[in-house]
């Protein structure tokens, strides 16, 4: 275990050198019943991301209430940080993102731990233009322990910031 984690640590850093994108970017993860008429928003979070080549950190700020329309920031962001790969052509590029919580690490290297783990994946596609980037997407909780049965549901997601 401790050999694929250096591995992976040295991997990434080895990327990190030769790759050089930073990404900074603010978004907003909708949920909502977008099959009525007109669609109905049940929460809208709010997010920031930083990505560095293949390793992305982010940070949930907070909400806006979807009857006041007021935003309201969490006392303690919850932080994400994990692996992307962003494939390009052209100004056009996709995003392939699995992170978990910062708070839930320490579950990884605990092996008394048999409840639920969940990873948050992110499938989306963008456009970059300059120094700014737009891109939309989905992205679901995913439940990687054995035998667990659960179905992930999909959020919108959409993000816009800038890219060097």
């Amino acid at each position: 275990m401790k050999k694929g984690i250096l591995i992976g640590v040295l991997l990434t850093l080895a990327s990190v050198f030769f790759a050089g994108n930073l990404y900074v970017g603010l978004g907003a993860v909708v949920d909502g019943d977008f099959n009525v008429e007109p669609p109905v928003i049940y929460s809208t979070n709010i997010f920031g991301q930083v990505d560095f080549s293949i390793i992305t950190a982010e940070a949930y700020l907070g909400y806006v209430d979807p009857e006041t329309k007021e935003f309201y920031s969490y006392d303690t962001p919850d932080l994400y940080v994990g692996l992307n790969l962003k494939p390009t052509l052209g100004v056009f590029f996709g995003r392939l993102q699995v992170t978990v919580p910062v708070h839930e690490l320490e579950l990884l290297t605990d092996d008394t731990y048999a409840g639920p783990f969940f990873v948050k994946a992110r499938l989306g596609l963008g456009v970059n233009l300059a120094l700014f980037f737009i891109e939309t997407g989905v992205e679901a909780f995913v439940d990687i322990s054995a035998d667990s049965g659960y179905e992930p549901v999909p959020f919108y997601y959409a993000m816009l910031g800038l890219s060097f």
